[in-house]
């Protein structure tokens, strides 16, 4: 008897804490999802916010370029471009080039088309073109600088002397310019670009190391023949008389002083020296 009142108060324990557990036990929210007309409701709003501000976008950017073009403020007049970076091109010859905007809005003149006129012009390497308002173009340009006289092959019996840019490009003179320049043989206009600028690096390389002590040398070469990648050929003076030079394609300098310091030995020995091939460490072929 004491033993089942026992069981039965385990029993209504155990009823007990099962029902306290079912109580503390967490529920899952219930999410409830809007109804069909409510989305629709929501995404007809966004779509005529949308289209109600697209609308006054529009209108507003026409009204505003409408202004732009009818505003006579706004008209380019005949000295409305400033030209800066000139040397050696004519003011004329650029300014030719918007020639067609004059009396025209500056909000409506094409700036990168422009730009690409001007780099047609051979001496231009870089052109920029900015509006400067109300009523101005600031044109900028970089010329091209000639790094030597070429001599180009004109037809088959003759030549003629071009100058030549570190790109490859053939320029001609300006009328009443100048240069004080060397001149460089083994470049042509049937090359490409790609090989012009090897043989223009090439020539520069040497212009450059041959210079790079005291004295400077290049004053003393009459032409510079980059034909071949692998042996520069150089003509010198040499008190009267004209003597060729096989350098190589590297120790400039040094094959130079070489030169320099053994010619007066080869006239005794051999007399009238006409070339000398430096290319070779140790030995010199003198002819």
């Amino acid at each position: 008897m004491f033993g089942r009142t026992k069981e039965r108060k385990t029993e209504r324990q155990w009823r007990e804490t099962e029902e306290s557990s079912a109580y503390l036990r967490s529920r899952r929210p219930v999410h409830v999802r809007p109804g069909l007309h409510a989305w629709m409701r929501r995404s007809l709003r966004w779509v005529l916010t949308s289209v109600c501000l697209g609308a006054i976008a529009y209108s507003a950017a026409y009204a505003l370029e409408s202004y732009l073009q009818s505003e006579p403020r706004f008209l380019l007049p005949p000295d409305g471009v400033r030209l800066t970076g000139l040397q050696y091109l004519s003011p004329t010859k650029v300014q030719g080039v918007f020639d067609a905007d004059l009396g025209t809005s500056v909000a409506g003149i094409p700036l990168e088309e422009r730009q690409r006129q001007l780099r047609e012009i051979a001496w231009v390497e870089k052109a920029a073109v900015l509006r400067v308002w109300p009523n101005r173009l600031w044109v900028h340009i970089d010329e091209r600088r000639p790094v030597a006289f070429a001599r180009v092959p004109r037809s088959k019996d003759s030549e003629t002397t071009r100058l030549i840019d570190r790109a490859g490009v053939f320029l001609d003179a300006p009328a009443g310019a100048v240069f004080a320049l060397p001149v460089i043989a083994g470049i042509n206009t049937r090359m490409s670009y790609p090989e012009r600028q090897e043989r223009i690096a090439l020539f520069e390389k040497l212009i450059e190391t041959i210079d790079s002590g005291d004295p400077p040398y290049s004053p003393l070469l009459s032409e510079i023949d980059v034909a071949d990648l692998r042996n520069v050929r150089v003509t010198t003076t040499y008190g009267s008389e004209v003597i060729d030079l096989q350098m190589g394609n590297d120790q400039f300098r040094h094959r130079y002083a070489l030169f320099l310091k053994y010619i007066d030995g080869w006239k005794r020995e051999f007399g009238k020296v006409r070339a000398v091939d430096l290319r070779f460490e140790g030995q010199v072929a003198v002819r």
